[in-house]
């Protein structure tokens, strides 16, 4: 067995992989592997993991993936216990907001979600990945025409069901009820094409020796005249 360093911090695995696989996550703390730059020391580090410390001894221990340092079990793979990162205040939500999706029949709510890769927070269902639905920030103030929570986006309200422009006050009073707005069935359908079917095309098209946007209006073409050429 050697010492490792993964994506998710030093492991323990055979020297003869891949014919056999067994690792071992080691509680090793990261930071002699990069030359410069302090390690931080993360609160929590060393304290029995909620998870499985009662019975299997597992104890929390710092990690870093490629977004950043983090708690994790030193028993992973065996225990993937990791604690939720606390969101910031000015992110949280005072109070609970129905997914305009599921949260009639199964009580989704919509909460702030952290986007690793940006460093950015949205709001989405707590139920994902069962809901994937995404809404801008919840106001906290309802639509009257249809019962929904209303947004909060870069162009002012709009109800997070029908799509409705509502035009919020200032100070939003916590469970009031707006009215207003025109219903707007293609305000949550979503813009961007499928990447399937975007290389899709662009594969015709280098087959064709055509444009992409060519190549696509003469494969329409043929598919209803049936000679075009």
């Amino acid at each position: 067995m050697e010492e490792r360093l993964g994506r998710f911090g030093w492991y323990l695995a055979c020297t003869l992989y891949p014919e056999h696989a067994e690792r071992k996550s080691l509680s090793k703390v990261i930071g002699d592997d990069t030359p410069s730059g302090d390690t931080p020391t993360l609160e929590g580090a060393g304290l029995p993991c909620p998870m499985c410390g009662a019975e299997h001894g597992g104890k929390m221990a710092q990690r870093r993936s490629r977004f950043g340092w983090f708690l994790g079990c030193d028993r992973y793979p065996e225990c993937k216990y990791i604690p939720k990162a606390e969101v910031p205040a000015e992110f949280k939500l005072e109070f609970d907001a129905l997914c305009p999706v599921c949260g009639v029949e199964h009580g989704g709510k919509l909460g702030p979600k952290k986007n690793n890769k940006r460093g950015t927070y949205f709001y989405s269902c707590n139920r994902y990945p069962d809901c994937k639905t995404i809404r801008p920030r919840p106001s906290g103030a309802t639509h009257a025409e249809c019962g929904a929570v209303i947004g909060k986006g870069d162009e002012g309200g709009i109800c997070t069901k029908c799509g409705a422009r509502v035009t919020l006050p200032e100070v939003v009073v916590v469970g009031s009820v707006i009215a207003g707005g025109e219903p707007d069935p293609l305000a949550w359908v979503p813009k961007r094409p499928r990447r399937g079917a975007a290389a899709a095309g662009g594969r015709r098209a280098v087959a064709s020796g055509l444009p992409v946007g060519m190549a696509r209006g003469l494969g329409d073409c043929r598919r209803v005249h049936h000679g075009c050429s």
